[in-house]
């Protein structure tokens, strides 16, 4: 896995676009949601997405997003963010 960049905080969508450990997907869910401060480090965030409640429950609205469709997950443990398109829906014809 590549070095995580944390100095900028980008949209989980570009975050995500190639398939990411469930810990660093976590750790990116958890700075677009504001649980993890922007200022704060991927190695100070380790143990909040390993060993506490607050990551358990990133790593379960990860799966959330799997279910809706939004996130593609891979080995049970690797996400990226699925294309899905969010067009406005067909409108019938009066």
């Amino acid at each position: 896995m590549s070095a995580i960049s944390d100095d900028v905080l980008l949209p989980l969508r570009e975050r995500l676009q190639d398939w990411q450990d469930f810990d660093a997907a976590g750790f990116f869910l958890g700075k677009a949601l504001g649980v993890i401060p922007p200022e704060q480090t991927w190695s100070r965030s380790k143990d909040l997405i390993w060993y506490q409640e607050e990551g358990l429950k990133l790593i379960e609205t990860l799966r959330f997003l799997v279910n809706q469709g939004f996130l593609e997950i891979r080995d049970d443990c690797e996400y990226r963010w699925r294309t899905v398109s969010l067009e406005e829906p067909s409108r019938p014809e009066a």
